[in-house]
């Protein structure tokens, strides 16, 4: 095999450019980059293969970056080009600095390879979460909340980062405590010897808040104390060659929708109103009314995921079902599972139309199956706003106390205390991913 060209194809300031990097003294390839093409010769040997038990006679060969494997020609000045690149921001340095050649019915026994200098690699470090990323260096790495696609690897869907968890670093009255971000430039075997580097770290989008430690050196570097969720973009300019990046996520709860539930509590009454006039108090006892009002076509349920355009959730770490359940919201300042604000809202409305206690309660079981504490707790402070209890005398409180009742998910997110910027009303609503709604019967113009 003879290799005589790595092409890279890649934007650069807006315009398409094409370089061919193996002369190169420290060869690198990005994730970024839109096409690999290797350019070559490979002639067959003139004596006979022995035949080998995990293959037929007639093998064939395939070049592999990463994970994408393109099948290799017989021949002089042969090219294949390599276009899925964007998965290699899913895998560790390790994983993809080198062009392989193998049977592919044989890939552990590698026939040839090109390896890829490491010139720079970015180390971010939680002690909270116990998590190390790798950033391989001079190249940027993207990170968008909105994507969350599960052909990835988990923890790199949106773009790679270090993600920090907010029920890691809070304490029982939900403030943060201190805690840093370890950050370390280590140099390859190709990089400028240190003495010419002149590193500076900096901050180059995220929240205001945390800062930077020892920021001109290329290790003992710390991002302390953020305290605000969102995605902290950090680089560093070693003075030569790209900037490197690293990205450190606190994954945001949907958008804060307080002012919605709220207003959701006055529509409650309006409801009520309609229902007390319309119907008397065994009718409003009824399982089959109950149901047509509470429970039929999620009527009963906020649906969707509440965002913010300028304060976005991180999708991966908030997933919404196809019918609108099971995201995430900030409520009062803190992340509380859709569902539980239903329950809450169900509560205060079938409290308001005078449903009998009893019959409330194996409603809520009903509806809400298994139950949890975080449900009940949530049941019960509704059907006591229903009958008459002050809303900001309960509600502040309830959810604190739900939020240690709650499940794993919600106790990831961190509070986005932006309101949220995307609802519709139950007929409007259509798109689970980009907006959300209140439950249905609050709406309902002739119950």
């Amino acid at each position: 095999l003879e290799l005589s060209e790595i092409n890279r194809y890649f934007d650069e300031g807006g315009s398409s450019v094409t370089r061919n990097i193996i002369d190169d003294q420290t060869p690198v390839i990005s994730g970024a980059d839109d096409l690999i093409e290797l350019v070559y010769s490979l002639l067959e040997d003139d004596q006979d293969m022995l035949t080998a038990f995990s293959f037929p006679e007639e093998r064939e060969l395939v070049f592999a970056i990463g994970e994408e494997e393109v099948v290799a020609t017989i021949g002089e000045d042969q090219s294949v080009s390599f276009e899925n690149l964007e998965h290699l921001a899913s895998l560790d340095p390790e994983d993809f600095l080198s062009i392989r050649l193998y049977a592919n019915n044989d890939a552990a026994n590698i026939l040839w390879e090109y390896a890829f200098e490491a010139t720079l690699v970015l180390h971010a470090w939680n002690d909270e979460s116990n998590t190390l990323k790798e950033f391989l260096g001079h190249r940027p790495w993207p990170f968008n909340p909105d994507l969350n696609q599960p052909n990835r690897r988990e923890d790199n869907a949106p773009g790679k980062h270090l993600p920090v968890f907010y029920e890691d670093v809070i304490n029982a009255d939900f403030d943060v405590n201190d805690f840093d971000i370890d950050l370390k430039a280590i140099p390859g075997a190709g990089a400028a010897a240190e003495q010419e580097m002149q590193p500076q770290w900096s901050k180059v989008s995220g929240p205001i808040s945390g800062s930077l430690v020892n920021a001109d050196q290329l290790e003992n570097v710390v991002y302390r104390n953020p305290i605000k969720g969102g995605v902290y973009k950090i680089q560093l300019d070693i003075g030569i060659h790209d900037l490197s990046e690293a990205n450190i996520v606190l994954p945001l709860a949907g958008a804060e929708i307080s002012a919605v539930v709220e207003s959701d509590v006055s529509r409650a009454e309006v409801f009520a109103e309609r229902v007390k006039q319309k119907y008397n108090f065994l009718q409003r006892q009824l399982p089959g009314n109950l149901f047509r009002w509470f429970w039929s076509a999620g009527a009963g349920d906020y649906r969707g995921r509440a965002d913010n355009g300028q304060n976005k959730t991180v999708r991966m770490y908030n997933e919404v079902g196809s019918t609108g359940l099971g995201s995430v919201y900030t409520w009062e300042g803190v992340p509380v599972r859709s569902a539980k604000i239903s329950n809450f809202m169900v509560a205060v409305g079938m409290s308001e139309i005078g449903v009998i206690s009893p019959l409330g309660m194996l409603a809520n079981l009903f509806g809400t199956w298994p139950q949890d504490d975080a449900a009940s707790r949530s049941w019960d402070v509704g059907w006591e706003i229903g009958g008459g209890a002050n809303y900001d005398a309960l509600v502040p409180s309830l959810v604190k106390e739900i939020f240690w009742l709650a499940d794993e998910k919600e106790r990831k997110l961190w509070p986005n205390t932006v309101p949220a910027d995307n609802y519709q009303t139950p007929s409007e609503w259509q798109n689970a991913d980009e907006r959300f709604t209140s439950p249905g019967f609050l709406y309902m113009e002739s119950p």
